[in-house]
């Protein structure tokens, strides 16, 4: 299946398209990423789907600029960075209240776990609403192995990630339930609870080293 998407980037890095041109080739992919992001927060109505847009759109020229040959993927690279960008900024709207913390998706939370130099923030990063996420964002665990497939190069890496993102962020969580799975132990020699937790946090470091456009700062 042709990858329109990346296709398009891949031109626009090389001069072969104006960023119009982009944009036009790839609007429905950039919709599509902000109404997923839109809806996962109560927002103020004068934040809409357009603004969340421009915001990824933004994260995402700006990445372009630093990636370079070698890192993860492009797609991989841009997508990541864009959220990442969009994400704070619709923290900022938000006011970041304890009271507003609602809805944050499981993709923002991943996202800060794989982004920030914060050893204590390995656990979750955003506030769970009392009732925790509902149904529909129970899909944005997912989005974060389906926008960017190819940012684990191994089967144990990938697995190590879905892990990671289906422990919502909590290494050590995520560390037990893998070593606790027999067939995980079996494929993946997993001698412990503690071999798991490094192979995961070693693919978390490959991961940050890859996809994070500040190239400065220490790795947990």
């Amino acid at each position: 299946m042709a990858d329109v998407f990346g296709d398009a980037l891949h031109a626009l890095h090389e001069g072969r398209i104006t960023f119009r041109d982009f944009y036009a080739r790839t609007r429905t992919e950039w919709h599509r990423m902000s109404v997923a992001l839109r809806r996962n927060w109560t927002l103020p109505p004068t934040v809409t789907v357009d603004d969340v847009e421009q915001e990824l759109l933004l994260g995402g020229w700006r990445a372009l600029g630093k990636w370079r040959t070698g890192r993860a993927p492009l797609r991989s690279f841009v997508v990541w960075n864009a959220h990442d960008k969009a994400i704070k900024w619709i923290h900022q709207q938000r006011g970041c209240e304890q009271h507003t913390r609602k809805g944050s998706s499981r993709f923002a939370w991943c996202i800060s776990a794989l982004t920030r130099d914060d050893a204590a923030g390995v656990h979750m990063l955003e506030s769970v609403a009392d009732s925790g996420p509902g149904d529909d964002e129970r899909i944005d665990y997912e989005t974060v192995l389906a926008e960017i497939p190819d940012v684990a190069t191994t089967v144990a890496g990938r697995a190590a990630l879905k892990r990671f993102i289906a422990a919502e962020g909590d290494l050590e969580r995520a560390a037990r339930q893998w070593h606790a799975d027999k067939e995980a132990r079996h494929l993946f020699s997993l001698t412990s609870a503690e071999h798991a937790r490094q192979i995961i946090r070693n693919e978390i470091r490959s991961v940050r080293a890859l996809l994070t456009a500040d190239d400065g700062g220490a790795s947990w």
